[in-house]
């Protein structure tokens, strides 16, 4: 039977259990103002917003509708999407949703719908029924499973069992997990490091094999 040394086991459980990373964008940082399409938040460089029609994000405070604290909004009531590009692979994101509408079930159940995106691949998908109470009291979330990293999120709002509504995204707390290494799966260095060590351990191990039964 195969010995592998513990010390082997130890540099190998380390490289494959990586860790993952937390962060928060809560806009607080931002100036009120209009932003162009891919602009990141002070709070953080490892996500870009756009909008898919059009550039009108801002950066405003909407008082009581909101948390009282900054936000991100989608202007131009179109159907539109807010999408938020990560410069890493991504296990977990959610945010705190609200629109600006007032007739809760006044045109049909709406939804906020949430397309996560590996590449050009899509990897998952969740709905938030809103309560169109003009508050941003929601929370959409998506946490990946086997095979479900991703690059991309996209919002919309949208008809429960249809196309997008004309309603104003807007978006607070943006808290996501990002997975180890870059988005093309390069460890990082720490890992890097273990990764060559368990390795050349046990190299060192199967020369000692050879040479007992030489």
């Amino acid at each position: 039977m195969r010995v592998i040394p513990k010390c082997v086991w130890v540099a190998m459980a380390a490289v494959t259990a990586l860790p993952a990373a937390s962060h928060r964008i809560s806009f607080n940082h931002d100036i009120v103002n209009p932003r162009p399409n891919f602009f990141n938040s002070t709070d953080s460089e490892m996500v870009l917003f756009s909008a898919s029609q059009g550039a009108d994000l801002r950066i405003l405070n909407p008082g009581v509708q909101g948390n009282g604290t900054n936000g991100l909004a989608v202007f131009g009531d179109t159907p539109g999407h807010l999408i938020l590009h990560f410069r890493s692979l991504a296990s977990g994101v959610s945010m705190k949703v609200g629109n600006d509408e007032q007739m809760p079930g006044g045109y049909g159940r709406m939804v906020a719908r949430l397309i996560l995106y590996r590449g050009d691949v899509k990897v998952g998908q969740v709905e938030l029924l809103l309560n169109c109470d003009d508050r941003l009291n929601q929370t959409i979330s998506f946490e990946a499973g086997d095979g479900e990293f991703f690059d991309r999120a996209e919002l919309m709002y949208a008809y429960e069992f249809g196309g997008g509504v004309d309603l104003i995204e807007y978006i607070d707390d943006v808290d996501f997990m990002l997975v180890a290494g870059d988005a093309l799966g390069t460890p990082e260095p720490g890992t890097a490091m273990l990764l060559g060590a368990g390795l050349l351990l046990m190299g060192i191990a199967g020369r000692r094999r050879r040479s007992l039964r030489s």
